[in-house]
């Protein structure tokens, strides 16, 4: 069984933090599947990929493959099918997850609650803090720490 995974979004934030679950699911499917990793950068990906113990990994699928498709998500996809047969992909974008199933591919699409918080979304205000509330924050923990006796 051949299954395709995409790195961004899958296997780590965009901040290029590891997913844990999703590390998890890797391992477990790593044991008896072939997986081809989908990044854009191959060099990078292949350090994340080493500094987080999932050097084992069967291909990397770079942004060099022939454009089949105006998404280069996509395109990586379908690159791989055109060398063999793949059972499974998994992605974390509704709209990649969309042309990928219109494509026949099997998707399985991972989607992380986060966001679901509206205090964590980049466009809400309500989780934000002002600059001045922060720099009154790093002031008090500076003089915490400063008249702190164990240290």
């Amino acid at each position: 069984m051949a299954l395709l995974m995409y790195i961004d979004g899958v296997l780590r934030t965009k901040k290029k933090v590891p997913i844990r679950e999703s590390v998890a699911l890797y391992r477990t499917l790593k044991t008896t599947q072939k997986i081809f990793i989908i990044c854009t950068d191959k060099t990078e990906a292949e350090r994340w990929l080493k500094e987080n113990n999932l050097g084992k990994f069967d291909d990397l699928i770079g942004t060099d493959v022939p454009d089949f498709h105006n998404n280069p998500l996509v395109s990586q996809a379908e690159y791989v099918r055109s060398q063999g047969p793949v059972d499974l992909v998994i992605v974390a974008d509704t709209e990649t997850a969309k042309e990928l199933l219109e494509r026949g591919f099997r998707t399985l699409l991972l989607l992380d609650p986060y966001y679901l918080d509206p205090a964590s979304r980049p466009d809400s205000k309500e989780g934000r803090k002002s600059w001045i509330d922060i720099q009154a924050e790093l002031d008090k923990q500076q003089e915490l720490y400063l008249e702190d006796p164990r240290v």
